[in-house]
């Protein structure tokens, strides 16, 4: 913009043309031989052995993460087992104290189903009988 209030555009241009330098002409180097490159065969094999390396290790890493699944199951089913046995020895303690002969006479009594003299008797008894 500030060309245009100065006077021509085109004016500008061409100064800023004829005042830049001239460029030196850089000498052509000599062409220099291409690097060779490898045979094709030579390739193939590279690659095919690429290619074995890369299923080699596909397969190592499916038979990981199958490994991995399987003790992630083991793991778990350990955890259901040490749970399901505190729960078989809660059940086994109670069942213990609800067969225990003192408190089926205790239950018998408050039904009602037998005396108290007689249940004391008989248990007495038993308890005798099992001593000899």
């Amino acid at each position: 913009m500030t060309a245009y209030m100065h006077g021509s555009l085109a004016l500008d241009d061409r100064q800023s043309k004829a005042a830049a330098p001239a460029r030196k002409q850089q000498a052509v180097a000599a062409a220099t031989p291409r690097a060779k490159t490898v045979p094709g065969s030579e390739k193939a094999l590279w690659i095919g052995l690429a290619f074995f390396l890369f299923s080699v290790l596909g397969i190592y890493q499916y038979f990981e993460s199958v490994k991995y699944e399987i003790n992630a199951n083991v793991v778990k089913a350990e955890a259901e087992i040490r749970a399901l046995e505190a729960k078989n020895a809660m059940l086994k303690n109670e069942i213990a104290t609800l067969g225990s002969p003192e408190r089926l006479i205790e239950k018998g009594i408050q039904l009602g189903l037998v005396e108290q003299g007689a249940a004391a008797a008989s248990y007495a008894g038993a308890a005798v009988a099992s001593a000899e």
